[in-house]
This record gives C-alpha cells, sequence and structure tokens, in this order.
C-alpha cells in the first residue's frame, strides 16, 4: 500500500510537471542543423522556427514559430500593417519551390500594450495562427529564455532571414541568411550606441563589423545553443544602421516577456527554458572609453519596407563555440504550487 500511494503521488506529481514543462521539452530542436559553423546562406531546415511575414504579396518580416500555433515576433512589423499578412512556415526561397513550406493566416495578434514607437522599448508582438500546424524537420518551435536567464558578453548567437544584404543599399535576400553574432553587455552596448539601452533590450554584433542583421530581419529571433537544443533571447528590433564596427544591433531580450507571453497563450504555453551563462560577465564592470557614441544614422527600426526604409544577414564563416547551458523546465514560480496539489492528491490516495 506503502509502494502504490508513493508511485500514485510521484505519478501525479510528473503529469502536474509536465503541464508546464510539455512544451520544454519538445522546443528548439533542429533536426537538420547539426553544425557549428555557418556561411552566408543558411540549409533547408537549419532553423525550422523561422517564419516569413508576407504583407501585400512581399516579405516584410521575419518571426519565430515558439508552439504549434503561436509565432513571436516584433511589435513594429505589425502595428499599422493591416490584416493582410499570411505566415509562411518552412520556407526557405522566397520564390521557387518550396516543397517543406505551409502557410497560415493570422487570427489573433497581441502585441504588447507598452510598446513605445519612439524608443522601440516593448518591442514584441505574439500572432495566434489560424490553424495549428504539425511538426516536420523543418518547421519545429524554438525555446525562449526564461525569466532567470543572465547572458554574459561574449555568448555565441546566431540570427537568420530574408532582409537587406547590403548595408548602403536595399537588396534583400531570396534565400534565408544566417550571421553567428556575440552578445554584448548592456553597458558595453550603451557606450556604443546612440540610443537608451534598457534591461528590456539585449545587443549583439561582431566587434569588426560587416555581419549583422539589418532592414527586412525584424522580429526573427536571435537564438543560442542551450543543452541541445536553441532558445531565443532576443527578437531583431532595431539599430543605428547596419553592420557598422563597434556599433551592436538591438533586439528586444525574451527573458523580460516570460510572463506576459504566457498569461498571452495560457494553457497553450511555449517551451521556457535557462539559458544562463556561466562564470563572470567582464560587462559588469565594464566603463565606457572617451571615444563618443557613433553618430546617428537615417535608418532606425529593422523593420517592414512598409512603414521604414527596407536589416540584413551577413554572415560568417568564423568557427566559434557555442554556448551550452543547461534547460530548467518547469518555472520556478510553479513548482510551490504544483507540489502542494501533489501532497494534497497524496492524502486522498492514503486515505482511499
Amino acid at each position: 500500500m506503502a509502494l502504490q500511494k508513493s508511485v500514485s503521488v510521484l505519478t501525479v506529481t510528473i503529469l502536474l510537471l509536465c503541464t508546464g514543462c510539455r512544451s520544454a521539452l519538445t522546443c528548439g530542436q533542429a533536426p537538420i542543423n547539426t553544425r557549428i559553423i555557418g556561411g552566408q546562406t543558411a540549409t533547408p531546415g537549419d532553423w525550422p522556427w523561422q517564419v516569413s511575414l508576407v504583407m501585400d504579396g512581399a516579405h516584410g518580416c521575419g518571426g519565430s514559430l515558439i508552439n504549434d500555433q503561436w509565432v513571436m515576433t516584433a511589435a513594429h512589423c505589425i502595428t499599422g500593417s493591416g490584416s493582410d499578412v499570411t505566415v509562411y512556415l518552412g520556407r526557405f526561397n522566397q520564390s521557387g519551390p518550396n516543397p517543406n513550406e505551409v502557410s497560415r493566416t493570422i487570427a489573433q495578434a497581441e502585441c504588447h500594450p507598452s510598446y513605445d514607437t519612439l524608443t522601440y522599448e516593448n518591442d514584441i508582438c505574439l500572432l495566434k495562427l489560424s490553424s495549428p500546424v504539425n511538426f516536420t524537420d523543418y518547421i519545429q518551435p524554438v525555446c525562449l529564455a526564461d525569466a532567470n536567464s543572465i547572458l554574459h558578453s561574449g555568448v555565441s548567437t546566431w540570427v537568420a532571414g530574408w532582409g537587406n544584404t547590403r548595408p548602403n543599399g536595399w537588396s534583400a535576400s531570396d534565400t534565408l541568411q544566417e550571421a553567428n553574432l556575440d552578445i554584448v553587455g548592456n553597458k558595453e552596448c550603451q557606450c556604443n550606441s546612440i540610443y537608451d539601452i534598457t534591461d528590456k533590450m539585449i545587443c549583439a554584433w561582431v566587434r569588426a563589423g560587416g555581419i549583422d542583421s539589418c532592414q527586412g530581419d525584424s522580429g526573427g529571433g536571435l537564438v543560442t545553443k542551450v543543452g541541445s537544443g536553441w532558445a531565443a533571447v532576443g527578437i531583431v528590433s532595431f539599430g543605428d544602421g547596419c553592420a557598422k564596427p563597434n556599433v551592436p544591433g538591438i533586439y528586444a531580450r525574451v527573458s523580460e516577456y516570460m510572463e506576459w507571453i504566457s498569461n498571452i497563450t495560457g494553457s497553450d504555453e511555449p517551451g521556457f527554458v535557462n539559458a544562463s551563462s556561466t562564470g563572470v560577465d567582464k560587462d559588469s564592470n565594464f566603463t565606457c572609453s572617451t571615444t563618443a557614441p557613433p553618430s546617428t544614422s537615417s535608418t532606425h527600426p529593422y523593420t517592414h519596407p512598409h512603414t521604414h526604409p527596407p536589416t540584413t544577414i551577413h554572415s560568417t564563416t568564423d568557427d566559434k563555440s557555442i554556448f551550452g547551458g543547461g534547460e530548467n523546465l518547469i518555472h520556478f514560480s510553479h513548482f510551490t504550487s504544483l507540489w502542494v496539489l501533489a501532497l494534497s492528491v497524496y492524502g486522498l490516495v492514503g486515505h482511499a
């Protein structure tokens, strides 16, 4: 009887925990992407959560699939875009055949209520697809960095998109591009930015320049390797031009929106994982040099061409190590209530 009660409590506890972590167990997988270096052009299936938001027949922004019916993108991509938006999943080419592609319309758009069109703070929007999608090797949800995630300067990240490939002109890419960027701590980012960098933003760059996200890449996920999977830590948002030396691109910090995302998606919650760095963050003691920050550029947001000039992916061939961390498959804030409920069931089983 004691063994039966123990097994029952364990079973209930596992079921309760998995209710909160179901998506985290399956998110962030890219079955075709087994490499840790990248070229200018991605391979089909490398970033299976990458979506293309097509507006009035043309690619406007990127986005990330976060479960079978929700896509995460930038608020500035959706604000004022109207209802004529089609979401393409499994897409590799903007023209030509895409045998692994499916499309959906948008049933619901939930942009952050505190999105600021001047500062681009809270530049995040969730799109509910018209119907769920089936997961394949080419269509998979990405995990999301949870509220406890702290990323240090130098962490290796990746971003993908079909945006502008010329920092001084408009030349959208027909095929999906990828770029390997390093996280820049907010203190250092502020020293090298003409914009106010808040805790709800995260920065990334190749210090030497020449590689960056750009117009048309807006809304795409900035991802890092976490354990055996991938987690989105940022959303392509805005910057001072593209691919300038010592000028970081600026992204919405995903970990700041865990509670908001959970409230929007409800029972269909995406997978959250802990994407924290280890060791000491060199940015914690960073101080600005006497060099003045870069001058402003006419290009501000990495947005779609309907509202601003059309951000691009310039990719690297450098072999950089991928940051590996452990997954946190359940929200800490949920643990106490779940365990209390499990103990209650234990009491019921004991009195049966």
